[in-house]
């Protein structure tokens, strides 16, 4: 099951049609958003604030994994929050240049739900209320994608799938800019967090598994 509770208290995964979006709270009343979901008019996403007393202007930032439309399609739901996301992903979102996987690439550019306006760099790291984010760039998927670590809880996006006895695997071909790119990207991340306490995987389409699972990226 996607949807439910995040783990280590960080907040709750709500499913917007076939894609997870993910709510982190940060303290005060006030949260962010892993991806802005897939439908423009925002409603699963809306409905889920509401039941958790919340409202849109408390999502004060948004942490893109990558720039497909069904990941961005809510954000101007959300004109205050602060989009976070790959610097190289940032043509491509805003609708300038097609992606490159055979069917995004045959669609054209996109009609952009969300520009990115705080481009980031491997490594870095925002904190913003009692949570720090830290992206690491995993091209492979898009150009651009990016894994956010929060708090030994890690949103990868579309760049791993999980499996139903709990491994990882790697993105459907057909929206993947490279299937290569992206295998020697994760089996990098896994390398580096192999030190770090990482206790959960969250994938966008397909559940969350074991920070374990990590492990068999090196394979």
């Amino acid at each position: 099951n996607i949807a439910g509770d995040l783990p280590n208290g960080l907040g709750w995964i709500t499913l917007d049609g076939y894609v997870a979006v993910d709510f982190i709270s940060l303290g005060g009343g006030k949260w962010a958003m892993i991806d802005a979901g897939n439908d423009a008019s925002g409603t699963a996403i809306l409905d889920a604030l509401r039941d958790h007393n919340a409202k849109p202007d408390d999502i004060v930032a948004i942490f893109v994994t990558h720039g497909h439309p069904d990941h961005i399609a809510a954000g101007p739901h959300f004109p205050r929050a602060a989009v976070y996301g790959g610097a190289p992903e940032v043509p491509y979102a805003a609708g300038e240049i097609a992606f490159d996987g055979p069917l995004p690439h045959a669609m054209g550019p996109i009609s952009p739900g969300i520009r990115i306006d705080h481009p980031v760099s491997d490594g870095d790291q925002i904190v913003l209320g009692d949570r720090m984010f830290t992206g690491y760039l995993i091209p492979g998927h898009t150009h651009g994608s990016v894994a956010w670590l929060v708090d030994g809880v890690l949103f990868v996006g579309d760049s791993a799938s999980a499996t139903s006895d709990g491994k990882l695997v790697g993105p459907p071909w057909i929206f993947s800019d490279s299937l290569e790119e992206n295998r020697q990207s994760m089996a990098k991340l896994a390398d580096r967090l192999r030190n770090v306490p990482v206790s959960t995987v969250v994938t966008s389409h397909s559940g969350i598994v074991s920070g374990e699972a990590l492990a068999g990226l090196l394979r």
